[in-house]
């Protein structure tokens, strides 16, 4: 549909690699994008920084392959986060009611 960017926002589209394996490839190298924004107080990206990034480009079937391993294991850091919430609410909840005097060990 239709859309607008600002002046910080750049549109991505290709037809040699998946969105997807790029998003990854971005996230995993971080650095590689925060080398490229210069500026004072705020500081910009360059439309030719990025465009000039070298990300390599596997055959579509390993972009796949890697975004499936990639979302694997986004998944299960998901639920190891969302078991450590609420494990850590738990303990929590029974700290509170040992320190209430509620519940005896």
């Amino acid at each position: 549909g239709k859309f607008s960017t600002s002046a910080d926002c750049f549109v991505i589209k290709s037809l040699k690699m998946r969105l997807k394996y790029i998003y990854y490839h971005l996230l995993r190298n971080f650095e590689v994008l925060e080398k490229g924004f210069v500026g004072g107080a705020l500081k910009h990206l360059s439309k030719r920084y990025l465009q000039n990034i070298d990300i390599g480009t596997p055959s579509l079937t390993e972009q796949e392959r890697i975004i499936s391993v990639l979302d694997q294991e986004t998944n299960t850091n998901e639920d190891l986060k969302n078991h450590l919430i609420k494990t850590f609410n738990l303990k929590k909840k029974l700290t509170d009611e040992i320190m209430k005097g509620e519940v005896r060990l």
